[in-house]
């Protein structure tokens, strides 16, 4: 069945085996066009992949027949931010935005995406909206929000702290996120952190 091969991709694409997941989300996708999850996630593996523009339209796809799950731009917009698409990304930023607006992560999505875009009036907007909606105690929030507002060794140091604290198995895609921003920007070490060990934190 279309749910069945779609199950499977979704494990191999965990393995990393992307080639034969990506056959697998389109062999679904061939018994039933009307499986949103996976239009997204085949998104996601195109987004990986570079292949932007066939990516926004497998994620427009999966908008277009679940236009109220939230999820499945909150996914591409991640995607497409860490590949550096920032333009795509915004799109996808604003869409959950449109979805939820006191979404705090994606304000700070938006804020890091305009000031990699060069948009200061914007970035500036959203980093104020997401401090004003997310939690300020938090340790990766508060490496997320140093790093959107553009200081690379505070973040990195917030991050390996909650790195150190939290179990590797809660750490999500926008950690990530946020260590490919400090990756840009530390030139190349801060306080004797050399850019590499960011990589070898993800």
């Amino acid at each position: 069945s279309a749910m069945a091969l779609h199950s499977l991709a979704n494990l191999l694409t965990r393995q990393e085996e992307l080639a034969e997941a990506e056959a697998l989300y389109r062999q679904a996708l061939a018994l039933d066009p009307n499986l949103a999850m996976a239009h997204a996630r085949l998104g996601d593996l195109l987004a990986r992949a570079g292949n932007t523009a066939e990516a926004e339209a497998a994620y427009k796809r999966a908008a277009d027949l679940a236009p109220q799950d939230i999820s499945v731009a909150a996914s591409a917009s991640a995607q497409l931010h860490l590949l550096k698409k920032y333009t795509a990304a915004i799109r996808q930023y604003r869409k959950v935005l449109a979805l939820d607006p006191d979404a705090g992560y994606a304000h700070g999505g938006l804020a890091g995406a305009y000031r990699r875009t060069g948009d200061h009036k914007r970035f500036l907007s959203h980093l104020q909206r997401a401090r004003s909606l997310l939690p300020g105690d938090d340790l990766y929030v508060q490496a997320c929000l140093s790093s959107i507002g553009g200081q690379p060794d505070d973040a990195f140091r917030l991050l390996r702290q909650y790195v150190a604290e939290t179990p590797a198995a809660t750490h999500s895609l926008l950690t990530t996120a946020v260590f490919e921003f400090i990756h840009d920007d530390l030139q190349p070490s801060i306080g004797g952190i050399q850019s590499s060990d960011v990589v070898s934190l993800v």
